[in-house]
């Protein structure tokens, strides 16, 4: 806490996904059998994302705490795509601007003097939703 309603932490994130999937294609060759070959492929992403945050406490009690959350910093994303198609070109793309930025709500709730769970939801960099335990001392 800079103050008694604003604080500042540091955000860092990284976060991948795939999904892999296969296409049929169909097609009649030259005696009109017809003919079938499937391919397999993966799309991937993967994102970092390291950022100042100020949060803004608009309730701050013994038990509860609410705020909002604000950062902006450095973010790259990653997009890459690979197929056993014959031929295929996998392309590579990132992001052309290497910034990340969050915007959200968040809150948390103590069940003793010093241990409670935080639960918070925001829009940018990391997750739709986060949740997790905070320690204070």
């Amino acid at each position: 806490m800079i103050s008694d309603k604003v604080g500042f932490g540091l955000d860092i994130a990284y976060n991948s996904s795939a999904i892999t999937y296969s296409e049929t294609n169909s097609y009649f060759d030259e005696n009109l059998d017809l003919i079938e070959e499937t391919y397999d492929a993966t799309l991937k992403t993967a994102k970092l994302g390291i950022m100042p945050t100020f949060n803004f406490h608009f309730v701050n009690n013994e038990t509860f705490d609410a705020y909002f959350i604000f950062g902006i910093g450095y973010g790259n994303r990653t997009f890459s795509a690979e197929s056993d198609y014959a031929g295929y070109a996998s392309p590579d793309y990132s992001a052309p601007i290497s910034v990340a930025s969050r915007i959200g709500f968040g809150m948390r709730y103590y069940f003793t003097q010093n241990i409670g769970l935080n639960f918070g939801m925001g829009l940018g960099q990391g997750g739709l939703l986060n949740g997790g335990i905070s320690a204070r001392f």
